[in-house]
């Protein structure tokens, strides 16, 4: 498929430390997370913050992202929104303004971590984040009251694609597409049953073109 960048929509860790539920990233933890991302050292990685990479409910000032500080593969999206851009799509295209007096950039990308207002969200032609989206099923028994509205996102960018939600869901609207791409895999028993996929985003098109089930 020729695929170079893999981007992970947040949530890397399912629990925060909290004493009072007594929960936390132990060391066979951290050591089963190191040994996946080997799995993607012939790729650029892009892994968003999720709210359960968080020390802090409401804070992304310590989190869990940070064991991979030192991967030079892997662009940790934690504090701000970075971009990428095609057709460049290379690391240094990562982070910074467009850098090439040769080619114009036909899109722009936006990876947006969790916890970031509004107004900080840069226009872009497709982003990713880990959204709080009101109307959308926060789980199979609840509906999404607060967070973002979809007309809100919509201001700036056609194509949202979110973590967050753990089930699949995509909805057209006249400005756009919102999609949860949902976990990859059953997180709980409450979810036993559902459908997970893996998604391919094509580049060029500025678009999800290919849902992969995963029947691991």
């Amino acid at each position: 498929r020729g695929i170079r960048w893999i981007a992970f929509m947040g949530d890397i860790f399912h629990g925060r430390v909290q004493k009072e539920k007594k929960k936390s990233a132990d060391f066979a933890t951290i050591r089963g997370i190191i040994d996946f991302f080997k799995k993607f050292d012939d790729f650029e990685v892009i892994v968003i913050l999720g709210n359960h990479d968080c020390f802090l409910k409401e804070s992304f000032e310590n989190n869990g992202l940070s064991i991979f500080d030192k991967w030079p593969n892997i662009r940790v999206v934690d504090k701000e929104p970075k971009y990428l851009y095609y057709p460049q799509c290379e690391p240094m295209g990562f982070e910074g303004e467009w850098d090439s007096d040769d080619l114009l950039p036909i899109n722009k990308f936006a990876f947006v971590p969790w916890g970031i207002d509004m107004k900080d969200i840069p226009s872009a032609d497709a982003i990713f984040g880990h959204f709080d989206i009101q109307t959308f099923k926060y789980n199979t028994h609840r509906v999404s009251e607060h967070g973002f509205k979809s007309e809100q996102l919509f201001r700036r960018s056609p194509n949202i694609v979110s973590g967050h939600y753990h089930h699949y869901q995509s909805r057209d609207y006249k400005k756009g597409n919102i999609t949860y791409v949902g976990t990859p895999m059953e997180m709980d028993w409450g979810e036993a049953g559902k459908e997970s996929f893996i998604f391919v985003f094509d580049a060029q098109e500025c678009k999800l073109t290919e849902q992969i089930e995963n029947t691991f």
